[in-house]
């Protein structure tokens, strides 16, 4: 008996239910993926502003975090780095926090001058 007579084919009616069950695996909401990225890159700016409440300064990367104010560096929901910027003194602010939301296009950074989150829209314009 050949492989191909041991594999039994997939009934026709079962295609479509199973095409769109891995499809609905596969997805990721925006708004799901910025909620989780925005709650890890509190969690850092959090860190980092207890850092600078207690040197004077932020730190210069964010490794300086680990271990007294996080144990590890979150990563986004992607499971990408966020992107740490510390900024000289000549420039407008003190530091800043970037992610990015892979399933839209869209992104935010945290501007610690301002203390909150600016975001952007996705590059194809799609909301949640």
């Amino acid at each position: 008996m050949t492989i191909e007579e041991k594999i039994k084919p997939i009934p026709k009616w079962l295609i479509v239910p199973l095409c769109c069950i891995l499809f609905l695996v596969g997805c990721t909401s925006p708004r799901k993926e910025r909620d989780s990225n925005f709650t890890q890159g509190n969690k850092i700016v959090a860190a980092i502003s207890a850092f600078q409440k207690k040197y004077d300064s932020p730190p210069a990367a964010l490794g300086a975090l680990v271990p007294e104010y996080l144990s590890t560096i979150p990563n986004t929901y992607s499971g990408a780095d966020f992107i740490y910027a510390p900024f000289d003194e000549d420039t407008y602010g003190e530091w800043s926090l970037t992610f990015d939301v892979s399933s839209d296009g869209s992104g935010c950074t945290y501007i610690s001058h301002f203390q909150f989150w600016d975001c952007w829209p996705s590059m194809a314009g799609k909301e949640d």
